[in-house]
């Protein structure tokens, strides 16, 4: 069997995962927990890791989000991602994702 190699960017991973941190009424705490930790792991080894904040109520997209827990978070997007990354969201606001 032969091996292949792909390569992801950093940057499609974080708005990803920000993207389901926020947008995931029916998943526990731990599944979101788990993503969070694999997402600074990548953003660590990558040199992209600039913090997160927790998200409250107030950044609820409806009203039946439970933002209120630990494992509701946004990490913020380092200088060398940002212009990625608002690309990246005005990509995925065309394609239907409510960001």
């Amino acid at each position: 069997m032969s091996k292949t190699r792909k390569t992801v960017e950093v940057v499609d991973i974080l708005w990803t995962v920000n993207y389901f941190l926020k947008h995931s009424p029916n998943t526990q705490g731990a599944e979101r927990v788990a993503h969070a930790t694999l997402l600074e792991m990548i953003l660590a080894k990558t040199s992209n890791y600039v913090g997160y904040i927790y998200l409250e109520l107030k950044h609820a997209g409806t009203p039946q989000q439970n933002l209120g827990d630990e494992s509701r978070r946004f990490y913020y997007i380092n200088r060398e991602l940002r212009t990625d990354y608002e690309a990246l969201t005005v990509q995925k606001k065309a394609d239907g994702f409510e960001y």
